[in-house]
């Protein structure tokens, strides 16, 4: 992989393969081919120079990409750097969300993936509000999917080792994948969540 193809301007201020150490890319790289080889369709929160290799390899493999981010001019910088025919549907979604009443039907940026509707094989956890995406990712995920978290470190982030069994805690990331478990005990109610938040439904 030439790592010098990998990089990001905005606001006057670039990021390439070396702003998060030498290490950062190679490792996510390698911690997708160890884990999850055959992974065609990658959930990010937080995009960035993940969200270009992550596009990378779905377009070798005829998958797709969803990236999430807060900052809508930062997401079309990264978007800027992938061609038109990228398989990368960027979406900015609101921290919070909605606050009009306790019937609002919209998601937040941590929730949203709920309602897309399609499964993933390997979900991403680099942006904010990360224990929540963690618990959105633990719904979402199928037996296979590999979940990976960035800076797992932070005491703050703990508390995703009650859903995840961890794989592997690496020098950037710890690998993760949800607990068959606690999986198989909320299969039934994820169904009708999904399909609800799917349709529009909005709270029950």
């Amino acid at each position: 992989m030439d790592w010098s193809e990998f990089w990001i301007e905005h606001a006057g201020e670039r990021r390439d393969a070396g702003t998060f150490g030498p290490t950062f890319l190679p490792e996510l790289l390698r911690v997708i081919r160890q884990y999850a080889p055959q992974a065609r369709h990658f959930l990010e929160w937080g995009a960035g120079l993940s969200t270009l290799l992550f596009a990378r390899l779905a377009a070798e493999r005829q998958g797709s990409v969803v990236t999430i981010d807060h900052e809508s001019t930062y997401a079309r910088s990264v978007m800027a750097r992938l061609g038109s025919r990228a398989p990368v549907r960027s979406i900015t979604a609101d921290l919070t969300g909605p606050k009009l009443s306790q019937a609002d039907p919209e998601l937040n940026y941590s929730t949203l993936p709920l309602s897309l509707g399609g499964s993933f094989d390997f979900v991403f956890i680099d942006g904010r509000r990360r224990v929540e995406c963690a618990l959105t990712a633990f719904i979402l995920a199928l037996p296979g999917t590999i979940v990976v978290l960035h800076d797992y470190r932070r005491a703050r982030y703990q508390p995703v080792a009650v859903l995840f069994e961890t794989l592997e805690a690496g020098e950037h990331f710890r690998v993760l994948r949800r607990r068959f478990d606690l999986g198989r005990c909320i299969e039934e109610e994820r169904g009708l969540l999904m399909r609800r938040l799917a349709n529009g439904s909005g709270p029950s």
